[in-house]
Order: C-alpha cells, then structure tokens, then sequence
C-alpha cells in the first residue's frame, strides 16, 4: 500500500475584538513577520484591525462586501502567498438576530485554495454570543 504524505497547513484563528486590546497591533505583526502559519483567519477585523497588519510580501488577503448591507465584512483570511485562491464564498449571519446592528459582524467566509498537493478549503466562522439558542441554531444550519 502506497500512502501521500500530506503536508501539515498551518493555521491561527483569532477574534481581533475590533482591535480593543491594545497589544493587537505588535501581536498582528509578529504573526505577519514570521510567516509561520499558512492561513490566519481573523474575525470581528474592522477596519482598524486590518490597518494594524502592515503589508508582507508572504501573504494576501481575503475579505468579502456583505450584499446584504454592502458594509465589509468583519470576517478575514490572510493567506501564504504559495496558495492561489480560486473560489469565496461569503454568507452573512446579521439577519438572523433581529438586535444586530452591526452590519456583517456574523458569519461564514470561506475560500477554496490551490496548493501543490491539491485543494484546500479554509474558512472562518463566526457566530452571534447571546444566549438565544434559536439564533445560534440559524446560524449553524
């Protein structure tokens, strides 16, 4: 029997909290400096959140409009540069909680990647916290 050998993808997920903790920004960069993970999903990344990370010639990133509001999405994907994006989707759970006001804090941005040893589908996720199990079932469905 012949088995591949599959490369280990290296990922971080992190809730940047809109960029409340003030050592965010030295954290973010560090991260981008060292290109040590492969992908680094990012929710509740405002725009503040993304002006922390200075440019790398290692990654790219992927972010989406939500069509809903056509705010952009607080959801984010910094990829090596080694992996070609070929596909994204991007679904907004923000009607789900007739409380939301933030326009596209919630829910699903995934992207269909290239790599050498084939595809590779990375996504972030992120849910409303209250306590309405109602609305967190909507949400996962």
């Amino acid at each position: 029997m012949v088995s591949a050998i599959v490369p280990r993808v290296k990922i971080l997920t992190l809730n940047a909290q809109k960029n409340h903790n003030p050592r965010l920004g030295a954290f973010l960069s560090d991260v981008v400096q060292s290109s040590v993970y492969d992908f680094v999903l990012l929710q509740e990344a405002t725009e503040a959140v993304l002006a922390l990370i200075e440019p790398a010639d290692t990654y790219n990133l992927l972010t989406a409009t939500d069509v809903q509001d056509g705010a952009q999405s607080m959801l984010s994907i910094f990829y090596n540069k080694q992996y070609v994006l070929r596909n994204h989707r991007h679904v907004s759970f923000t009607r789900e909680h007739p409380s939301i006001h933030s326009p596209a804090e919630y829910g699903l941005l995934m992207g269909v990647f290239d790599a050498k040893n084939g595809p590779v589908v990375v996504s972030t996720f992120h849910l409303h916290s209250g306590l309405r199990t109602s609305v967190r079932s909507r949400e996962l469905a």
